[in-house]
């Protein structure tokens, strides 16, 4: 590949600075093609830690900022300029994950649009204007003697933590209902394919995000990631990967008692045997649902089948439109 069309990332985000990362950097590899498509930012574990305090210092003044002043910005990053958009979601983001166009266009909607989540409407802040009487929170009881009412607050320093597939409407998805509830975040991209995830953080701070709103940490392997779980500056981790390393996630954040939202490994096993109507298996398992671990990911079903109905189904899956 050119030098020219190769993406350089080298630094990371912290506290509103653009630094060098602690170990420099590393080749990221087009899976189709195993071409290099670029460099991305090697952190260690003490990045991750200065990203998380970073965050911990922004969060004061960010939670308190009026919810229109937080509905603006995000409202800025997400009608930046197409060209911006477009470039990560497009070249970068298919090549570091060896996309076709044909499926990546095939992904639906979001892909187009991947800073659309940004439009979330930000909740009220503490420096809002005190709505009318009975309006402020939930009640949940109104006894007599006893009564209560839920008032919804920021949890604190959120860590975003992601898997291949996806990356960027997968990200804009979690950094996003964080931020619009007051919180602050460390975001943390999957290894193989950061690239669209650095020029998403860009955005997000040439749009005017105050440092240590967001901050970015990226690096080829897992210590980053698990001293983010780790830190007491980090109040909740969402991740979305295996069910292994969640599993490890929710018994290192326990010792901390971080919240967590976890998306893990996949579901909806569907068997195929010998016998099978090969043309009425593809049309169930092919129906659109929730996020096939049999292609990248739209849709996580896992597929199991053996014998003559695996070369068959085979052949009559990568005939499917999009495949």
């Amino acid at each position: 590949m050119s030098q020219s069309s190769a993406r350089n990332e080298q630094q990371l985000l912290i506290g509103g600075k653009w630094v060098e990362a602690s170990a420099a950097s590393y080749d990221i590899i087009n899976p189709a093609t195993e071409e290099v498509v670029g460099q991305a930012p090697n952190a260690s574990g003490a990045d991750a830690e200065a990203a998380a305090a970073a965050a911990r210092e922004a969060l004061p003044e960010w939670s308190a900022m009026a919810t229109e002043e937080r509905s603006a910005l995000m409202l800025k990053a997400a009608e930046s300029h197409p060209g911006q958009v477009r470039r990560p979601f497009g070249s970068g983001d298919r090549r570091d994950r060896g996309h076709r166009s044909c499926r990546l266009a095939h992904a639906g909607t979001s892909g187009r649009r991947p800073l659309r989540p940004l439009r979330t409407r930000p909740a009220p802040g503490p420096s809002d204007p005190a709505p009318a009487p009975g309006r402020r929170g939930h009640t949940v009881g109104t006894g007599g003697i006893v009564g209560g009412m839920v008032n919804r607050q920021p949890v604190g320093v959120v860590a975003c933590v992601t898997s291949y597939n996806f990356p960027m409407v997968n990200m804009a998805g979690k950094v996003a209902p964080a931020l619009a509830a007051g919180n602050t975040v460390v975001v943390k991209p999957a290894p193989q394919d950061p690239l669209a995830i650095v020029e998403l953080v860009r955005i997000l701070d040439e749009v005017g995000f105050p440092p240590g709103v967001v901050n970015l940490v990226n690096a080829s392997g897992p210590e980053p990631a698990a001293t983010l779980v780790d830190s007491t500056d980090v109040d909740m981790v969402s991740f979305t990967g295996s069910t292994q390393i969640g599993t490890r996630i929710m018994e290192a954040a326990g010792k901390t008692m971080k919240r967590l939202l976890l998306e893990l490994g996949g579901k909806g096993a569907c068997v195929v045997f010998d016998d099978a109507d090969i043309k009425g298996a593809i049309g169930c398992i092919d129906r659109p649902g929730p996020s096939t671990q049999v292609k990248s990911a739209p849709r996580r079903h896992e597929l199991l089948s053996t014998g003559a109905s695996s070369s068959r189904f085979a052949t009559a899956w990568s005939r499917c439109p999009g495949s």
